[in-house]
């Protein structure tokens, strides 16, 4: 008796084991499907060992912060971002948690815009002393 449902579980086991899974996407995407290649296999290789050579292919994660940061300018100085930051902050317009965001009017816009003006002659006159 043990010995046949051990035979009908194996049986079983095996009859749905060799069933396998047929995986396709859930939603045909037409552009792979109408993709035409703009450059050969080789080609391609080539440009990724240039790329590779010229440093341009993250390896780790230190490798992808210093190649996000190879085009960055910044717009502003520190100092000036500083002082922008704490007169938004004096005039009410950072909030904390879920309030709600307060809009800046032109005459706060324009304190705050003066307040990083002054931190940038205010920085440039220390540097020239």
């Amino acid at each position: 008796m043990f010995s046949k449902k051990l035979v009908l579980a194996a049986a079983s086991a095996a009859l749905f084991g060799a069933t396998g899974a047929f995986a396709q996407e859930a939603t045909p995407a037409p552009e792979i499907e109408r993709f035409v290649s703009q450059k050969s296999r080789a080609e391609v290789a080539a440009e990724t060992i240039a790329a590779s050579q010229a440093g341009l292919i993250a390896r780790n994660d230190h490798d992808a912060q210093r190649i996000a940061g190879l085009g960055f300018q910044p717009g502003k100085a520190r100092v000036q971002v500083v002082a922008e930051t704490l007169e938004a902050k004096r005039l009410g317009l950072i909030v904390h948690g879920e309030l709600p965001i307060p809009e800046a009017t032109p005459a706060q816009l324009e304190s705050i815009r003066v307040a990083g003006q002054r931190a940038l002659m205010g920085a440039s006159v220390l540097a020239m002393k």
